[in-house]
C-alpha cells in the first residue's frame, strides 16, 4: 500500500520559543564534544579529532539546553476534549 504525504505549513511566528532554564534566555549555540583517535584506531593511519554532536548551550549562562521534548499543554497548546454523548 502507498503512503501518501502530510504536507503541513506551520508559520514559526506561532511556535513557542524555548527558553533557558537557568536564566531565561532565548538563544542557543550548538556544542561539540571533541574526541582524540589514535593512528591505530584511524582510518589513515594518523592520529586525528574527530567531534561528536553534544545539543545546546544558552548563549547567556552557558547551562546545557533540555532538549526533551515538552507535552502540548506545557506550549499552550490545547486538544478539544470530544464528548461523545451529545446529541
Amino acid at each position: 500500500m502507498e503512503q501518501k504525504a502530510f504536507k503541513m505549513q506551520v508559520s514559526l511566528q506561532s511556535l513557542p520559543m524555548r527558553k533557558c532554564a537557568c536564566c531565561g534566555e532565548a538563544k542557543f549555540i550548538p556544542s561539540v564534544n571533541l574526541r582524540e583517535v589514535s593512528a591505530l584506531l584511524s582510518p589513515n593511519g594518523k592520529p586525528g579529532v574527530i567531534f561528536t554532536d553534544a545539543g545546546f548551550i544558552c548563549a547567556t549562562c552557558g547551562e546545557q539546553a533540555d532538549l526533551t521534548p515538552q507535552d502540548d499543554k506545557s506550549v499552550g497548546i490545547v486538544s478539544e476534549e470530544r464528548d461523545d454523548n451529545i446529541q
